[in-house]
This record gives structure tokens, sequence and C-alpha cells, in this order.
């Protein structure tokens, strides 16, 4: 087969413009979390603004000009005003240190684990009122700063719940020790078994409560739990509306 000169020329034009795609698909993934990674993305951050603080005006009177973030060892990635930066993927299975640094100094820093979340696409937050930075699952974080979840996965509740122990978690204060308990969950989702410990929304004691006070076991689950397909072990259990 023989193409004409006009032919060719729009043979080599069809083949180049699909080698431009494929190069800028390949780049606009190269951040893409695949299975066995997670993801982050860096939300817009606000910058300071001017006048008095309040609800209405939250960046007023905020003093730091710029932010980067840094987790683990990674580069450091810039904080923009009007746009979500995603930050390369990270290993599932294991803790990552976030670090905030504030015109060059260091300003806040925390661990965690995406097993923490009912996702596996978070979003790092700022907020501006407070001051203060977090994690939450995209889906929660809003779509200022176009930081959106890859995957907009439905919720699935699960339909059997019973409470199969319980323990305490010790909180020192300042001049006082405090008891809290935790219900540990029991729920079948996908056809598997998993366990959950989450607060029992007691008031503290400020006495350990004895080992037999542990053996009584509420006779009623009285907590929602949802989960995101095929991620069941990530599920969100809150307590019953009644």
């Amino acid at each position: 087969m023989t193409y004409s000169k006009t032919g060719r020329e729009l043979l080599r034009w069809v083949t180049l413009s699909a080698l431009v795609s494929v190069s800028a698909w390949a780049q606009a993934n190269s951040n893409s979390a695949t299975p066995g990674e997670g993801s982050v993305c860096l939300m817009a951050v606000t910058p300071p603004g001017t006048g008095e603080k309040s609800l209405a005006n939250p960046a007023g009177g905020n003093l730091i000009k710029q932010y980067t973030v840094r987790i683990d060892s990674l580069p450091s990635v810039l904080g923009l005003p009007d746009k979500g930066v995603p930050l390369p993927p990270l290993p599932l299975g294991m803790s990552h240190v976030v670090r905030v640094f504030g015109d060059g100094k260091q300003v806040e820093s925390f661990r965690f684990r995406f097993e923490d979340f009912s996702t596996d696409e978070l979003c790092l937050v700022f907020d501006d009122f407070y001051v203060t930075w977090k994690l939450e699952n995209c889906e929660d974080a809003g779509t200022w700063g176009t930081c959106r979840s890859r995957h907009r996965l439905p919720w699935v509740q699960a339909k059997s719940c019973e409470v199969v122990g319980k323990r305490i978690v010790t909180v020192r204060r300042e001049r006082a020790v405090e008891y809290y308990l935790d219900y540990q969950i029991r729920y079948m989702a996908e056809g598997r078994e998993f366990t959950k410990y989450v607060g029992s929304g007691l008031v503290p004691s400020s006495q350990e409560p004895s080992s037999e006070s542990l053996k009584l076991l509420p006779k009623d689950c009285r907590y929602a739990i949802r989960y995101h397909p095929g991620l069941p072990h990530k599920a969100e259990v809150s307590p019953r509306q009644n």
C-alpha cells in the first residue's frame, strides 16, 4: 500500500498526536496511586488576610505567608492558594510522618496510617481559622482546592453487629487519671468477619474498673457500620441515631 505526499503527512501528524497524548497522560498520572499504595492531596492553602480574625474572616491576622509539606523523606511540596497539589503515592500498611513548615520553620508534625481511614485517598487540610492541619478522606474534605477523590465510592451498611469485648483506655491528666471504656465490635461484611474498637460514649471514670465489670457486655449493638465496597476492613463505626 502506498500513500500520497498528503496522506503521508496526515499519517505522520496522527502518529505524533497520539504520542503526545500518551506522554501527557503518563505525566498527569505520575502521582496516581496503584494497588498497594495510597494517595495524599495537599488542599489549597488560604493566604493570610487583613483585619481581625472572625468566622467571616477566618484567615485574618494569620502570620505565615507560605507553607510547605513533607511526608517521610519525600521532597517538600509547596501549598498553593488556588488549587490542590497531589503528593507522590505512599505505601499502605505502614506509618507515615507529615511535617509542615511555615516560612521555612517546622510548625507541626504528626503520624498517620491509611488503615485509620475509610479510604486510601486522603486530603491534607489547612484550617485557616484555628491555624491547624489535619488529614481527612477527600470525599469529606469538600471540593474547594481541586482536591477531589479519584473514585466516588458508594457506602454499604453492614447488616450484623455485636459487642464482643471491652478495653480500658487510661488517660493521665495533670492532676488526675481518667479511665475511658471502648467496646470491641464484631461485624460481617462481604462474607468475612471483622472486629474494631470504638468509643463507648460513656462518661470516663476516675476509678479503674474492676475485671468483673469488664465481663458485662451490652446486649444491643447500638452502632451503625458502613464501608466502601472492597474496603470492609476500613469501616466507619458511629452511634446509631434513634
